[in-house]
Order: C-alpha cells, then sequence, then structure tokens
C-alpha cells in the first residue's frame, strides 16, 4: 500500500490530484458560503467548531511526535553550562509572571467571555457564550447562547484545561504563565536558528523575557499571549522548514499556522508572512508537491475559521465607520512608531 501511494505520488498526474483537491476545497467553501446565511454559519459552527479545533490540535501533536527526534536533539545540545543558564532564564521568566506581575483582567468581559466559550466548549460541546445559564444541583445548564464574534483558539485552550483540572479562571492565568514561558524558549531557539550562536539566542530570549506589557498580559485570562506564542511557533517552523528543507517541519508548519490565525483576528496576517517567506528564501520550494499538499492541508483546516470571519463580519465591533482602511495608517504609525 505504501509503495503504491508513492508511485501516485511520484507520477506526475499527482499535480492533477492536488489541482482537483484545491478546487474542491474553493468550490466547497464557496457553495457553503453562498448556500447558508450569516446567522446560519454561526449556528453551525456553534457545534463544529469543538471538532474542528480538537482535530487540528491533535494533528500539531502528531507533529511533535514525528519530529521528537529532532526537539529531543536540540535540547540535548542544551545539557551543559549553557543549559543551566537558559533554564535559569526560564524560570526568572515563569517568576515575573506569575509572582510579580500583578493577575487580574485587563480587558474587562472579553476575558470572562473567553472562559465562559471554554465552560461551554468543555462541558456542553459548543463554541458559545452563554447569556443566560444557571446551575441546578451542580449541573450546569446554559439556556440562553449565542456566538461570540471573537476566534475560537483561546477558549479552546482553556476548554483543555477545564477538561481535565474542571472549570476554573485560574487555569487560563496558568496556561498564559505557561504560554510566556514556552514564547521565551521560542524566541531563543528562533535566534539561535538564525545565527548558530547560544548567545544571541539567549540575549533574544532575555529581551522577550523583560519586556513589561509582555509581563503584564500573560498574567491575565487575555487570548493576546497565545496568539504571539502560536504565531512565534509558526514562525519559528517555517525557519526550520526553510534551513533544513525537511518534510516534518513543513508539516508542522502546515498544522499549527491555521490553529495560530484562531487566536485573534488579526493573527490571520501570520498566513501571509508565512507565504512571502518562503517565497523569498526558498522559491523552488513552490514548485514541489510536498508543499502544495500541506498547504491544502492547511486551507482545509482554516475554513472554518474563515467561516467564522465571514460570519462576524457584519459586527460592529463597538466603533462606527471603516473597521480597514489606510486612513489609518498615518495615525498608527504617529503613535506605535516611536513605541
Amino acid at each position: 500500500m505504501k509503495t503504491r501511494l508513492r508511485q501516485l505520488y511520484d507520477h506526475r498526474i499527482f499535480w492533477v490530484v492536488i489541482g482537483a483537491g484545491w478546487l474542491l476545497a474553493a468550490a466547497g467553501a464557496a457553495i457553503f458560503l453562498q448556500t447558508h446565511t450569516r446567522p446560519a454559519i454561526q449556528e453551525l459552527l456553534k457545534s463544529w467548531m469543538p471538532w474542528t479545533l480538537r482535530l487540528n490540535f491533535l494533528l500539531i501533536l502528531s507533529g511533535l511526535v514525528v519530529c521528537r527526534h529532532d526537539i529531543a536533539a536540540a535540547l540535548r545540545a542544551l545539557f551543559n553550562r549553557k543549559g543551566i543558564g537558559l533554564l535559569a532564564l526560564l524560570s526568572v521568566a515563569f517568576l515575573l509572571t506569575w509572582a510579580v506581575a500583578q493577575p487580574g483582567h485587563r480587558i474587562y468581559f472579553d476575558e470572562d467571555i473567553y472562559a465562559n466559550a471554554a465552560q461551554n466548549m468543555a462541558t456542553k460541546n459548543i463554541t458559545a457564550m452563554c447569556n443566560y445559564g444557571t446551575f441546578e444541583y451542580g449541573e450546569y445548564y446554559p439556556h440562553w447562547v449565542s456566538y461570540n464574534k471573537q476566534p475560537n483558539g483561546w477558549p479552546f485552550l482553556m476548554s483543555l484545561a477545564f477538561q481535565i483540572f474542571g472549570v476554573d479562571e485560574a487555569y487560563g492565568f496558568a496556561i498564559n504563565n505557561l504560554q510566556f514561558v514556552a514564547q521565551v524558549l521560542l524566541v531563543f531557539f528562533a535566534a539561535f536558528l538564525l545565527t548558530g550562536e547560544y548567545r544571541a539566542g539567549f540575549f533574544a530570549g532575555l529581551v522577550m523575557a523583560f519586556i513589561p506589557h509582555h509581563i503584564i498580559w500573560s498574567n491575565t485570562a487575555a487570548s493576546e499571549p497565545s496568539a504571539a506564542v502560536w504565531i512565534t511557533a509558526a514562525v519559528l517552523c517555517c525557519m526550520a522548514c526553510l534551513k533544513e528543507q525537511k518534510t516534518v517541519w513543513l508539516y508542522l508548519m502546515a498544522v499549527i499556522a491555521p490553529f495560530a490565525c484562531q487566536m485573534r483576528t488579526e493573527s490571520i496576517l501570520l498566513m501571509f508572512w508565512l507565504l512571502a517567506a518562503v517565497l523569498t528564501a526558498a522559491p523552488k520550494l513552490m514548485a514541489e508537491k510536498r508543499l502544495w499538499c500541506f498547504a491544502l492541508l492547511s486551507a482545509v483546516l482554516l475554513l472554518p475559521h474563515l467561516a467564522h470571519l465571514y460570519a462576524v463580519s457584519g459586527y460592529s465591533w463597538g466603533a462606527q465607520g471603516a473597521k480597514f482602511d489606510v486612513s489609518f495608517l498615518a495615525g498608527n504609525l504617529r503613535v506605535n512608531g516611536p513605541y
């Protein structure tokens, strides 16, 4: 069976198979959006999203299992004096966000909505926020729920903790604490991969660990820390793929990227960065079948989120007028540029 699949992959007709897959995905998405209203899509996504996110997460875990030897080798190389320094940095990073930063909500109501959406996902298998619910004999009943306009990646991560340990907002804070440490580690490996120098990686991680706003926001239940860490993970996989040209890193990038896009609305810009990175750093990769196969997998995993963006596109988001416009560019650069 394996031999036959390999023969099919090596045959020129496989390009036709890839093209047909892309056409089916595009046609299916177009037909779905044309035949369903936005409210109908939201109702479907309430029950679909938990399963699509679970599938995406399982594919990420499978990728980590496949490339476990590369990850283990990278970690083994640090089990020396330099590794002790990195462990000390990670420990300091954890203490900064867990013990130094004041825990609390930075975005009122939004963080409560995330936690409640996670509760509904964990206990009732629906992606929605509860407008009216009751506890009857200790059991939670969400009687009136509505689909949240925010992406569902962060509530999904919290729901995993809720399913294992029980529903408690404190687990959202704990996950962000750990994601802060993971962010520092990923930045270390990104700089190390670019330069080949431990010192560069260490100081890159050090800078990341001591960014004040990063510390503060990582002791909240907000979605921003998860957006940062998962985008960094996708970027690191892209860098490893471009440098080593290994299929496993290409696969891992393909499954992490759509998951990262579902943390924040603006996170989908990651896909344009990845495309630009491949085009500029390894344009020959664009002619390889494996890239288009994994890109198709990534696109299929991203389709539910694209449906989500379409379904909530009519929301005001608390602001009047255009939400995306070049007229905002000058003002944004004036304020954020010096920062």
